[in-house]
């Protein structure tokens, strides 16, 4: 019983429609911004700190956490249309 009730909360995870992860593509030396691949590979991705875990595989890129080429990515959030932010 208990697997069903982890298997539906997987899937219902996996249907979430609006989110976005600020991550780093390795190959690309670059910022990349995760709206489309798996939800859990892309949190996967979003908190995979080189040197202490590995990168992530999505769509044939190592992603990993996007605080390698921008720490404080107020800029993108203000791109996906949020108002205020609050940070320090």
């Amino acid at each position: 019983m208990v697997a069903a009730k982890t298997a539906d909360m997987g899937a219902a995870v996996e249907s979430i429609r609006t989110y976005f992860f600020d991550t780093t593509d390795l190959f690309a030396a670059e910022q990349a911004i995760l709206t489309r691949s798996s939800l859990s590979r892309a949190l996967l991705a979003s908190f995979s700190i080189p040197g202490a875990l590995p990168p992530v595989v999505i769509d044939g890129h190592l992603m990993v956490d996007g605080g390698t080429v921008n720490n404080f990515p107020v800029d993108v959030m203000l791109a996906q249309g949020f108002g205020r932010i609050i940070g320090s």
